[in-house]
């Protein structure tokens, strides 16, 4: 579920957009949220969670399956 979010700025995740993002922020990143359905294998989550960046599930339309997956692979419920 997109949220406020216009529909075109939905996209699954990308290590590389993020990595680029980060280096924007200076390395000031310290928590991101994604719906867990639009991050294949959860490489995102666990590209975060190896900098001690807290992901949080959000806006998501994530099965209970795709949850509990998710929450094993470190992702929050923000």
């Amino acid at each position: 579920y997109r949220g406020a979010q216009p529909e075109k700025a939905i996209r699954q995740t990308s290590i590389t957009d993020f990595a680029a993002y980060e280096q924007a922020a200076e390395g000031r990143t310290i928590a991101v949220t994604l719906a867990p359905e639009m991050d294949p294998n959860y490489q995102l989550t666990r590209y975060c969670t190896e900098r001690n960046i807290v992901v949080s599930m959000g806006h998501s339309a994530a099965s209970f399956e795709q949850a509990l997956e998710a929450l094993a692979e470190s992702m929050g419920i923000g």
